[in-house]
């Protein structure tokens, strides 16, 4: 892998490489240094200022997924935009309806199942501030922003125009919610249990949580006006 990258530079391309600088993502590499055995390049939270390194064989030490590289070379066939851009709706779709399979945990809950049960967890009693909880929040606040200007792009490429901007709406206030979550459940939040940020972060997630819905039914409804077409 660290030869497959190294040419992969040497090209003039970045790699994307598992736990290159950062903790269980994918970073970019863009350089190397053969002296050190270092890979050189920027992470999620690591490079921001100036290009990180780390030694080229730290992508062994994930513990979560393995190791490996992903490497990008020429565009072999023209993008069929239409294609993709209502596979990207009927995903978003599919993601969130789906439901916990027999045998599958309450972690693994997605979509609006997940929204649903963080709601309850947080109105009982008890209910701890986890590693989980600010992983989900900045996940979910990043997508949903990103949401909001991918679908008014696509707004004006497609007649079920209206959907797709209530839709935008929707998720837009659904992000504006959890932006009030931010001091209660974010990285930088305290951890451990109190029952006073419980309290004040139910109704938060209750309402960000029917935006997302809205949001999506909206969106089910604008694949059901393209699906006419």
């Amino acid at each position: 892998m660290i030869g497959a990258v190294k040419k992969h530079i040497d090209s003039g391309r970045p790699a994307l490489v598992w736990h290159a600088f950062t903790s269980e993502e994918w970073d970019v590499v863009c350089g190397y240094d053969d002296d050190a055995g270092q890979f050189i390049g920027r992470g999620t939270y690591k490079g921001g200022e100036e290009y990180h390194r780390e030694p080229w064989d730290r992508a062994k030490t994930s513990g979560v997924h393995g190791f490996g590289a992903i490497l990008v070379y020429d565009k072999v066939a023209k993008m069929n935009e239409r294609e993709a851009e209502i596979t990207s709706l009927k995903n978003a779709v599919a993601h969130a309806r789906k439901t916990l399979a027999e045998g599958q945990q309450g972690f693994e809950a997605e979509g609006i199942e997940f929204y649903r049960q963080w709601v309850e967890d947080y109105s009982k009693p008890g209910r701890e501030r986890g590693l989980a909880d600010a992983y989900c929040y900045d996940t979910y606040s990043s997508v949903r922003k990103a949401a909001v200007k991918y679908l008014r792009e696509l707004a004006v490429k497609y007649d079920c125009r209206d959907s797709l901007e209530y839709a935008a709406a929707c998720f837009e206030r659904e992000a504006d919610e959890l932006a009030k979550a931010r001091p209660l459940i974010s990285w930088d939040s305290p951890w451990g249990v109190d029952e006073d940020r419980s309290i004040k972060l139910t109704p938060i997630l209750l309402a960000a949580a029917g935006y997302y819905e809205k949001g999506v039914e909206y969106l089910e409804r604008a694949l059901t006006i393209i699906s006419k077409k």
